[in-house]
């Protein structure tokens, strides 16, 4: 562990960190919503050496969001990082201030209208 610290800085593992989407979704679905996001390949395209996945992830049975990549992990950060922004765009007013909410929904159904109750759209 200090072999792989010594070689790295603190900004250099927090950047790896910060491009984690996945890691930062499951960490907000977990702490927020009690519930673990699930990715399924939904699609396949373009042949063998060029292939390209089509993901969606999902909390319970809903789509929070979908990603491409040439590979399922790249398919899947691309999901995770569309899901974190949309999360985003719904926990953020109409006006650009962005506000402290916190969210005691055990249901993740129920997560966007406890979101528009405390923006109040």
């Amino acid at each position: 562990w200090h072999r792989i610290m010594a070689d790295r800085s603190i900004e250099q593992l927090q950047q790896v960190l910060r491009a984690d989407y996945k890691s930062q979704l499951q960490q907000f679905t977990q702490a927020h919503l009690r519930a673990t996001p699930e990715y399924r390949i939904v699609d396949t395209s373009g042949p063998d050496h060029a292939k390209h996945f089509h993901v969606e992830v999902r909390l319970s049975e809903r789509v929070l969001a979908g990603g491409v990549g040439r590979n399922k992990q790249i398919a899947e950060q691309a999901a995770a990082q569309a899901a974190l922004s949309n999360l985003q765009a719904q926990a953020t007013p109409q006006d650009g201030e962005a506000i402290a909410v916190e969210y005691t929904t055990a249901n993740p159904d129920d997560f966007y209208d406890e979101i528009n109750e405390e923006v109040g759209r």
